[in-house]
């Protein structure tokens, strides 16, 4: 049968231009009161919250933005009770300006499109707006949730924010490429029905769906690399500095000694380089250097848990990431809550249901520490790659260092006729590799703070009662968009 239920829509990821979370002289808490101000918070305090004495406001959060954790808008608050406060708000009821509204005849459930108001179709069971005409705004006040006012039309921003099976192009959700595409039931043949973007058999629609409830074991594949944060590139380059330095492949660095001088030192670094470099110091440095393929892609072994709604076919449901895999020249490397410091996965509910034989999941937020992940990442390359001799970029990096200095400017005595020349260079050399070294681990730390928000919108077709065929995932992690596979088992 294709009783269908309406999609609950989230906010789009706000903006990270926000108010701070204090003022005056106190900080707000999330019970609306004010805590008396740290007398460490002066003016170029990083952190504005999750230490312990500085909470957000209700309907903030706090998460990592560039490394330093603010409170910006939640973008999935509770769902709302049956009333005017946001409380318990079953499946599939939904969030109305603050009022739980369940479904009623008049088409927030739909079947076919002759169910919805003129100007709406039905489309993954819920009454759409058609999405090919415009809808005027002032301000986003009257756009659908995640979407914009821009120029004076609203416009989605990320394909998440449209109906499942459908694209965002151009600010507008559309069918994606590929045959019989279509919007509304009647671009569709006799006996055909439009469900999710293309024109499927009615039959197939009538098929009862089995019940879904229960514990699932889910494998997905998230392409998150193009959607990192702005902040990876600082904290690749960061990490990246010493191992530079110390294999030679940096630009000389000034010791502040005649212009020949310097030039005879920085051609014995190569050579010099080769000789001192412990024998599994440049697998490190080629680790550190791929990094950045590694990250591609992110295997995650995940736990999915459905109950049933309140109307055929309808579920509510939660996931949680248990263990993150990556690969690195064959190698596995495995990560889990026991492994990563700082291990953060605060996923939102979602609601969910059955379309002609698609198990659709609505858009939802989960907040990741991304940060952490890759901070294990950066350590767990140099234990593989090391021999597992050192456990960390740290104790691998102290290593390295340890006596190169001396040995550059011993060699630097020997081969150059300069007056103090190896004191000059040890000296120099010790600071400058210090330096970058204590730079490295500050971005590896910093890199560790906060959880970063992802949305994720899914749709598999179902295999049985207890499979789903291969799936794909729709997500956005702060405002870039990536796209992903899943698959579940009971």
């Amino acid at each position: 049968m294709r009783i269908v239920v309406t999609r609950l829509a989230f906010l789009m990821l706000a903006s990270f231009a926000i108010p701070a979370c204090s003022s005056g002289g106190g900080v707000a808490r999330r019970d609306g009161g004010i805590a008396d101000a740290d007398p460490a918070d002066a003016p170029g305090r990083a952190n504005e919250c999750n230490d312990g004495v500085h909470f957000c406001p209700e309907g903030f959060i706090c998460a990592a933005v560039m490394s330093v954790n603010r409170c910006v808008p939640d973008p999935d608050p509770p769902p709302p009770g049956d009333g005017t406060r946001c409380g318990d708000c079953p499946a599939p009821g939904q969030c109305r300006s603050g009022i739980c509204v369940q479904p009623s005849p008049g088409g927030d459930v739909c079947e076919f499109d002759d169910a919805c108001l003129d100007g709406h179709f039905c489309i993954a069971g819920s009454c759409t707006p058609d999405p090919r005409i415009p809808v005027p705004c002032v301000d986003v006040s009257v756009c659908s949730p995640g979407f914009v006012c821009e120029m004076g039309t609203c416009a989605c921003v990320h394909t998440s924010d449209c109906p499942i099976g459908l694209e965002c192009t151009l600010g507008v959700c559309l069918p994606g490429p590929g045959g019989d595409s279509c919007i509304a039931d009647a671009d569709c043949p006799a006996a055909m029905v439009c469900e999710g973007g293309r024109c499927r058999d009615a039959t197939v629609c009538d098929i009862v769906a089995p019940n879904l409830t229960g514990t699932w074991d889910m494998h997905s594949t998230l392409r998150l690399r193009e959607a990192l944060p702005s902040w990876l590139s600082s904290f690749l380059d960061g990490i990246a500095g010493p191992l530079r330095f110390l294999s030679g492949a940096a630009t000389c660095i000034d010791f502040g000694l005649p212009g020949w001088v310097e030039s005879a030192i920085c051609d014995l670094v190569r050579p010099y380089v080769d000789m001192f470099l412990p024998p599994w110091a440049p697998a490190v440095f080629d680790a550190i250097a791929d990094l950045n393929d590694v990250l591609n892609t992110w295997e995650i072994d995940e736990t999915m848990s459905l109950t049933a709604g309140s109307v055929s076919d309808s579920y509510r449901g939660t996931h949680t990431w248990e263990r993150v895999h990556f690969t690195y020249r064959d190698r596995p490397l495995m990560g889990d809550p026991s492994t990563v410091f700082d291990w953060r996965f605060s996923p939102n509910a979602f609601n969910a249901n059955v379309v002609c034989g698609v198990f659709n999941i609505d858009r939802h937020s989960v907040h990741v520490s991304i940060g952490s992940i890759i901070s294990w990442l950066v350590d767990a390359l140099v234990y593989e790659t090391s021999g597992h001799r050192w456990s960390g970029l740290e104790e691998a990096l102290t290593e390295i260092s340890r006596g190169f200095c001396e040995g550059l400017a011993a060699a630097a005595d020997d081969a150059i006729d300069y007056p103090g020349v190896g004191s000059t260079v040890r000296s120099v050399c010790t600071s400058t590799v210090a330096t970058l070294i204590t730079t490295a681990i500050r971005d590896v730390l910093d890199a560790r703070i906060g959880a970063d928000p992802i949305t994720l919108r899914g749709y598999a077709n179902i295999g049985g009662p207890n499979s789903l065929v291969m799936g794909h995932w729709d997500g956005t992690l702060i405002g870039s968009d990536f796209t992903g596979d899943w698959q579940a088992t009971r």
